[in-house]
């Protein structure tokens, strides 16, 4: 399987909704099920969704061709700079002209090629057209910024220096910042501000810099070349000579910080499915594999390192969860129940606290959580739910679970008022019944009595067994 190289920059994009992986529509024909239809992800069985963004055109930097893959990429500039050069050297044209003639044809031709490539890979399908768009703007930016400053900074200054730091330092260090801003939808005047700066440079400020010195440094050593040619060959053939080196260093170098910037995985390469795969979301992937051979005992290991770890979600909790309703794995389940109600608790999702416990209970006959403060909570949010003889179970017996449990007398408080309810008046007297005895000095205490003693005048034969 071919995974295309260029992905929303060249066609329409597909990707996996669960191992992530990308397909060009050109290369998703075997992601196709013909019985459904439904475009399926060949390595985990997923469903396959377009891509909202995959119809943008291709960013600038990362669309320019790479010159050590694509050497015919030159050939454009290298003709009309070689025109340019001779008419030099006729004296036609002056040598400050002719610099700016080069920077434009260098610039046109290489972006020009870039089309040409980029929008061959989409062989008129969705998004062909936008890449045309796209790599036209980025064209005649190019042409206006890269011509348009280098002819003002070329007039301002005169002598060899303009080539060794003003050239490399605008076409290396200087228009990568704009490009940069125009690969990711920013206008060249937003640079100005500070904090877009920041937020465009901050994560590679260091590499960049320290490949801007490098760069330098070598333009420095080919102008020192050039000095030494200065005494040897005449001033046109020498001005000719560092205007195409120079410019052509430069042409490279730019496109070299651009694409370190940008953290192109491999400079010309393609990823591979499986480098793709190792890349993405490799534990979702082998999970899917198993569920779907039947590897049930590797799927819940794994599973349940997702679930119990401390960066765990909701959805992988209810995977879990899933799975061991399935397996009907009662231990586990049990063990489990605490952790995904205390989650849910902690959400405030009231309807999902009462369907688990429906759930749990008609696995687990007589279910009730073991945390006693978990089992005070849920019984607080049923009876907020109205969902009364759930609350009770989940008070039940607390005092021989639970004997010290901090909150027993608001815990029985709450069970009592609720049996009454229920119309189980005699089963909430034996609750305060045992209050009355156990908590004589609680600060509760005048409330219980007092609760007590109006279930006792309501009841001419008061029940006083103990529960």
């Amino acid at each position: 399987m071919k995974v295309c190289r260029y992905h929303s920059r060249s066609t329409s994009l597909l990707i996996c909704s669960l191992c992530k992986l990308e397909l060009c529509t050109e290369c998703a024909a075997a992601a196709l099920n013909p019985a459904t239809e439904i475009l399926v992800c060949p390595l985990c069985d997923g469903h396959m969704e377009q891509q909202a963004d995959a119809s943008i055109g291709p960013s600038l930097w990362t669309s320019l061709p790479n010159v050590l893959t694509w050497p015919w990429a030159l050939m454009p500039s290298l003709i009309l700079g070689g025109m340019a050069i001779l008419m030099v050297m006729m004296g036609q044209m002056p040598a400050i002209s002719m610099e700016l003639l080069w920077s434009l044809t260098a610039s046109a031709g290489a972006y020009a090629v870039a089309v040409l490539h980029v929008s061959s890979q989409g062989k008129g399908q969705v998004g062909a057209l936008s890449v045309w768009r796209g790599q036209g703007q980025a064209v005649l930016a190019s042409v206006l910024v890269q011509g348009g400053a280098q002819m003002l900074l070329l007039l301002a200054l005169q002598g060899a220096l303009r080539y060794v730091v003003l050239v490399v330092f605008l076409e290396s260090v200087a228009l990568p910042l704009v490009y940069l801003g125009l690969g990711q939808g920013k206008m060249p005047g937003s640079l100005i501000n500070r904090d877009e700066l920041r937020s465009l440079l901050g994560p590679v400020l260091m590499p960049y810099a320290l490949l801007s010195v490098i760069l330098v440094m070598l333009a420095g050593l080919l102008g020192g070349f050039m000095d030494l040619l200065s005494d040897i060959l005449p001033q046109a053939w020498n001005w000719a000579l560092a205007a195409v080196l120079f410019n052509y260093f430069a042409w490279v170098s730019a496109r070299a910080v651009g694409l370190f910037i940008f953290q192109e995985p491999a400079l010309g390469q393609e990823r591979t499915p499986r480098q793709v795969r190792l890349r993405s979301h490799p534990a979702q992937a082998r999970l899917s594999v198993w569920l779907r051979e039947g590897e049930y005992a590797r799927a819940k290991r794994q599973l349940r390192l997702q679930a119990e770890s401390v960066q765990a979600t909701v959805a992988h909790m209810e995977a879990y969860h899933q799975l061991l309703m399935n397996l009907l794995d009662i231990p586990a389940l049990q063990v489990f129940a605490d952790q995904y109600l205390r989650r849910v608790v902690i959400m405030d999702d009231e309807i999902r606290v009462l369907s688990l416990l429906r759930e749990y209970q008609e696995k687990i006959p007589g279910f009730v959580p073991g945390d006693p403060e978990l089992r005070w909570h849920i019984a607080q949010m049923l009876v907020r739910m109205k969902a009364l003889k759930q609350a009770a179970h989940m008070l039940n017996g607390l005092h021989k679970d639970a004997p010290n449990f901090a909150h027993l007398p608001e815990a029985y408080l709450l069970a009592a008022a609720i049996l009454n309810d229920l119309g189980f008046a005699s089963k909430a007297k034996a609750l305060l019944r045992f209050l009355l005895e156990r908590y004589k000095n609680h600060a509760l205490y005048p409330m219980i009595k007092e609760r007590w003693q109006r279930l006792s005048d309501a009841e001419s034969d008061p029940d006083t067994s103990l529960p």
